[in-house]
């Protein structure tokens, strides 16, 4: 069995109250960001340029990967190549559940 999700984000509409837009598609080399497995995402300014970036994390692998968001965060672009995330020169991973 493959699994298969499409990726997308969910914009808080205003900064009073929790209201969440419509889900919008994360695109990542032009294309939408479709996973085979599944994966759990978290939105964050992992690098520290204040454009936040998206890190997603495999459940069949256990690996964490970065991708750097090279746009803005009205308007995000990831399309550089995917990395996996390291700490002290070893790969983060975690066991599968």
């Amino acid at each position: 069995m493959v699994l298969v999700g499409l990726m997308a984000c969910f914009k808080q509409s205003d900064g009073q109250t929790v209201r969440f837009s419509a889900g919008e598609p994360i695109y990542y080399q032009g294309e939408a960001f479709v996973t085979k497995h599944g994966a759990s995402s978290l939105v964050v300014d992992w690098d520290g340029d204040r454009i936040n970036d998206l890190i997603v994390g495999y459940h069949f692998g256990g690996w964490l990967y970065f991708y750097k968001n090279t746009g803005s965060n009205a308007h995000p672009e990831f399309n550089s190549e995917k990395v996996i995330l390291k700490a002290d020169g070893k790969i983060i991973a975690f066991e599968n559940m």
